[in-house]
């Protein structure tokens, strides 16, 4: 309520003031919500049982590091990289095993997953938009199996739903812009609870007809969003709504103490208080009611 009463020019002094992010003074919204996150993992690396459920997190970070370090090397060649502090896996490391095919200098824990991307390297005449997709399902089926092998429930529950939501959002954003049920295929991720054939069975059908299968797979409160895509096609609210679905699916983890539940729990609240925090920064008029609950 605070942040949504205060003036832009004092924003990031009051989330100083609440403790966000370093002490030292920050220009920018993004530094402070990089150097806060960076704190909330290293404090959590410090006091977690398991610190390997903390690295499968923060592997979504890595993605932005990886896409732009493939990238580069295959198409725009800059020397001038900013990649993302949040991420686990060094620099070094990603350019020595995908890039080089030089392992030695790979850690262990690493070593599986990077030799996986560094076969997406090696294919041949990939585009950067196909280079993306393949990267995505890459780090997301390694991140699941892992989460799997540590039997960690939550930590996988999120993962599956996660997967859902953005298939969802892709099929409305690839309707949007007119894709080919061909192109639109090779945007889906594999590992969600909903079948890859699903989306693909009701691309072309008309927004009814995709509700009576879609309402087997997601809350009331996502289809309601699509009911209304008739008058409008608001992918902003629909995103929001998945959001929202997603936290909800796993708020029940958060009192099982023998588990990782209230460490995913901790996490994903931390990415919706940033979300909000962003939002009310750049977004005056928006309702208190209608950021994300957590």
């Amino acid at each position: 309520l605070t942040l949504s009463k205060t003036d832009k020019s004092e924003y990031l002094k009051v989330l100083r003031d609440f403790g966000y992010g370093f002490d030292h003074v920050s220009y920018y919204l993004d530094e402070v919500i990089t150097n806060e996150q960076i704190k909330t993992k290293t404090e959590l690396i410090g006091i977690v049982p398991n610190i390997e459920i903390i690295r499968l997190w923060y592997l979504k970070y890595d993605l932005i590091n990886i896409k732009l370090l493939l990238k580069n090397h295959l198409f725009s060649k800059s020397n001038d990289l900013t990649f993302d502090k949040q991420a686990v896996i060094p620099i070094h490391e990603l350019k020595e095993g995908i890039i080089n095919n030089e392992f030695s200098k790979v850690s262990e824990q690493n070593t599986e997953l990077l030799r996986s991307l560094r076969e997406v390297f090696e294919l041949k005449d990939l585009t950067s938009e196909q280079l993306s997709n393949q990267v995505d399902a890459v780090v997301y089926a390694y991140i699941l199996k892992e989460a799997k092998k540590y039997r960690e429930e939550a930590l996988v529950t999120y993962l599956e739903n996660l997967i859902d939501a953005n298939n969802l959002i892709t099929l409305y954003r690839a309707q949007k812009i007119n894709f080919t049920l061909d192109n639109f295929k090779r945007h889906l991720v594999s590992g969600g609870k909903v079948d890859l054939d699903v989306f693909e069975n009701i691309y072309n059908l008309r927004y009814d007809e995709q509700i009576e299968e879609l309402k087997l797979h997601y809350h009331e409160e996502v289809i309601n969003v699509i009911r209304g895509f008739n008058e409008k096609e608001d992918l902003s609210l629909l995103d929001q709504t998945l959001k929202q679905a997603l936290i909800n699916s796993i708020n029940n983890y958060k009192y099982d103490t023998f588990s990782s539940g209230p460490l995913i729990y901790y996490l994903l609240a931390k990415e919706y208080e940033i979300n909000n925090v962003r939002l009310l920064y750049f977004d005056k008029e928006v309702e208190v009611a209608n950021l994300l609950k957590y």
